[in-house]
């Protein structure tokens, strides 16, 4: 259950080689413990964000349930579903097409009714990583 916590921990927690357009630097950015941080304001922005965080959710749900039933170890169920990581990166590949400036950082935007949902796209970075390369968990 630790481990499933700092996956999402790092998943949901550092800055960007291109220049920001006018509306990027009208963004708040907030420096925080987990790095840099957007709040995102736009419709289409937390759109864009929403699609990474729904997938995390579900990778999350498989990660906890392989722990709880002790399918693999708590380091191997991060990287056990493939498809799941798959999804996750091709969102997050296309969230970093659009928006290059969240590289390195937190998004985070309001949904609905419910607390503030925040993505770092630093930390699904390293979880690809270690997961590319498991032998040299970083």
């Amino acid at each position: 259950m630790k481990t499933t916590l700092l996956f999402l921990a790092a998943a949901l927690w550092l800055t960007s080689a291109t220049p920001l357009s006018a509306q990027q630097l009208q963004q708040p950015v907030l420096q925080t413990p987990g790095g840099p941080e957007i709040m995102l304001s736009s419709d289409s922005d937390e759109a864009d964000a929403d699609k990474v965080s729904s997938l995390i959710d579900t990778m999350a749900n498989n990660v906890r349930a392989c722990i709880k039933t002790r399918q693999a170890s708590p380091q191997e169920c991060q990287c056990k579903f493939t498809d799941n990581l798959g999804r996750i990166k091709t969102a997050y590949d296309s969230a970093l097409r659009l928006h290059p400036d969240w590289d390195g950082k937190r998004v985070s935007y309001k949904k609905g009714t419910a607390p503030i949902v925040s993505v770092s796209f630093a930390g699904l970075k390293k979880q690809f990583e270690a997961c590319e390369n498991p032998a040299n968990p970083r």
